[in-house]
């Protein structure tokens, strides 16, 4: 993903290195840290695979707690860390984010 984040960026005439670069790892280790966190919480679910529907739903329930926590924590830590450096960090109006 972060090839592809980076390549996306060159074909679009932008900067490589530092922020982008560091934008792409940083959400590489937040979806990690939350798939990882999920996938604990799965063995919970496990009781449910013979009842294929509850199963499911026990799943998916969780996806949008989890598309908003790695919207969140991923903004929230490139601000926490431009922030650190001295400078602010611009993206598209929360709204558009979040969708």
């Amino acid at each position: 993903m972060v090839l592809v984040g980076l390549r996306e960026r060159w074909y679009a005439g932008q900067v490589l290195w530092s922020w982008p670069l560091f934008y792409e790892l940083s959400s590489m280790v937040v979806a990690t840290l939350l798939a990882t966190w999920r996938w604990r919480r799965s063995a919970r679910d496990d009781a449910w695979l013979g009842r294929p529907l509850q199963w499911i739903w026990r799943v998916l329930r969780w996806t949008p707690l989890v598309a908003l926590a790695f919207v969140l924590v991923r903004y929230g830590l490139r601000h926490a860390v431009r922030a650190a450096v001295g400078l602010t960090c611009a993206h598209p109006p929360w709204p558009e984010v979040l969708a």
